[in-house]
């Protein structure tokens, strides 16, 4: 049982990545690049859609933060999607780099996507640190707890994994979350791995 569930991120995504793209727009109109920044991000959306990923990745270098995050967003999910766990940290990261101090949710959710395809490409302690810096009154704090107490199982720190899933059963009212949070554990108490 998959214990991360990104459909449940889908509303908070979108909501984040429309502000950081508003924000971000907003700024280069100031500067007079409004136009191009709006024909760059058409064209990678285009290229990640057609499966150009790559040719997509070379064009987040050339729009500025904080519009850039949507693009390493949508290249992120396509290499994630194809089990590039590695490439696709690299544009989570980005992401989040582009709209640190602008749009907190949207960081917060790229570390803790950047966290999750470290956890696929099983760097464990990696990935610890990552969702480890997703605060507590982040919007995707549940999210980010459950993942680091999967993390924490996994690493051989059961009772710091317990004491995560205690406190996500005690502060969260995500159906999928409880019941993740309850599966992994039963999988404590059972000692299964």
């Amino acid at each position: 049982m998959e214990f991360f569930n990104w459909r449940n991120l889908a509303a908070l995504l979108v909501g984040a990545l429309l502000a950081g793209l508003v924000v971000g727009v907003y700024a280069q109109i100031k500067e007079g690049k409004r136009e191009e920044v709006a024909r760059l991000l058409a064209l990678g959306q285009k290229l990640v859609f057609e499966n150009k990923t790559e040719e997509a990745a070379e064009l987040t270098d050339r729009i500025p933060p904080p519009s850039r995050a949507y693009l390493h967003l949508l290249v992120g999910d396509s290499f994630f999607s194809r089990g590039d766990y590695g490439r696709a940290a690299g544009h989570f990261e980005g992401a989040a780099g582009a709209v640190k101090g602008v749009d907190l949710p949207l960081s917060y959710l790229s570390v803790e996507k950047e966290a999750y395809s470290l956890y696929k490409a099983r760097k464990l302690e990696e990935a610890l640190k990552k969702v480890q810096s997703v605060p507590d009154e982040a919007p995707n704090f549940c999210t980010a707890r459950l993942l680091e107490a999967q993390l924490r199982y996994e690493l051989g720190d059961a009772s710091g994994a317990a004491g995560l899933l205690d406190r996500i059963l005690n502060s969260c009212r995500e159906d999928t979350v409880l019941l993740t949070a309850k599966w992994l554990l039963l999988k404590l108490s059972t000692g299964q791995r």
